[in-house]
């Protein structure tokens, strides 16, 4: 669907804004599981205005599928601004939530819940990408770390969620390091 298309169905067929929003959202959804080669019935797409908006999703679904306490591993947060390191503690980036209401930035979106933000640099102090094996190192550690001090009655013991950034290098963003933990993934 493109921007004259949009505009055409409001102004010519009198399409409302509400029905040329799903319409739009339909569109955008069917397209990105088509890149994808998925059925609707195999996912579900979630559509957000910003990385620290899908960064605050990722993480208040992943504290909604259990009570264990969270750590998120946000990798190159130097590579984005402000708001994702915030969203990724959980914390309003704005002082308007996603629905619209006020609320408090920096105030917690789950008050009470266990979120632990560790963060991993894809560039040294001055400026240079770090090695592949240095940044993978850190974050085994911290994954590690993570499980031992999660709850011994779960198989998983440990929620991690890791945001990898655009910019990471696609050895990052490629693959599973077996770390054994329930791992999410949020592309921001």
């Amino acid at each position: 669907m493109f921007r004259r298309d949009l505009a055409m169905a409001v102004l010519r067929d009198e399409v409302s804004l509400e029905a040329l929003r799903v319409q739009a959202t339909d569109a955008v959804t069917t397209q990105i599981l088509g890149l994808l080669g998925l059925d609707p019935s195999e996912a579900d797409v979630v559509l957000a205005p910003s990385g620290s908006d899908t960064e605050l999703l990722a993480v208040m679904s992943a504290l909604a599928a259990t009570d264990q306490p969270l750590t998120n591993i946000l990798i190159a947060p130097e590579e984005t601004g402000r708001a994702v390191a915030l969203a990724g503690a959980g914390r309003f980036f704005d002082d308007i939530a996603g629905s619209g209401a006020a609320v408090r930035k920096g105030e917690e979106a789950w008050p009470g819940r266990s979120i632990e933000v560790k963060q991993v640099a894809i560039r040294s102090p001055d400026g240079r990408p770090r090695v592949i094996a240095e940044i993978e190192a850190e974050l085994s550690q911290i994954v590690r770390a993570a499980l031992s001090e999660g709850p011994t009655d779960s198989p998983s013991r440990a929620r991690v969620l890791e945001n990898r950034a655009q910019s990471a290098p696609s050895e990052l963003r490629d693959g599973d390091r077996g770390y054994g933990a329930r791992r999410d993934r949020c592309r921001g």
